[in-house]
């Protein structure tokens, strides 16, 4: 049965996934609400210079030196990702990948295979007992 974009699904909904993924996620996320955090900044501190002009207090320096801390945090953050591989898509994981998907695909033919060519049927929990359902 078609899915929405109109090709038949491939694999179960609980496939695992490589914890790559998710620290590309989650680092995508943080670099996105820097700039979240970098934009009212960057609008605000032409006034806050403007008022350190005529005030003689110091705004704009206190703020262009706590985004300069938070500009220093972020690129640690970016660092210690690097560090620790997160960006680090290399042949040894691609090949790891390869041979994953090579045999998830040897044991769906082995599948077919025991079932004489016909699909087997898929099995749902339902309520804790095990249904079994033909398509």
């Amino acid at each position: 049965m078609p899915y929405e974009c109109g090709k038949d699904p491939v694999g179960g909904a609980r496939d695992r996934y490589s914890i790559k993924f998710y620290v590309v996620a989650v680092t995508f996320l943080l670099f996105d609400l820097e700039i979240l955090f970098m934009v009212p900044f960057a609008v605000a501190f032409k006034n806050l210079l403007a008022i350190e002009k005529q005030t003689g207090i110091l705004y704009g320096t206190v703020a262009f030196v706590g985004i300069l801390v938070f500009l220093l945090t972020v690129v640690v953050g970016l660092v210690y990702d690097w560090k620790k591989g997160a960006f680090d898509w290399s042949l040894q994981a691609r090949a790891s990948a390869r041979a994953q998907a090579a045999l998830k695909r040897k044991r769906e033919r082995e599948a077919l295979g025991r079932t004489g060519g016909k699909k087997r049927p898929d099995v749902h929990l339902v309520a804790g007992l095990s249904v079994a359902s033909r398509k």
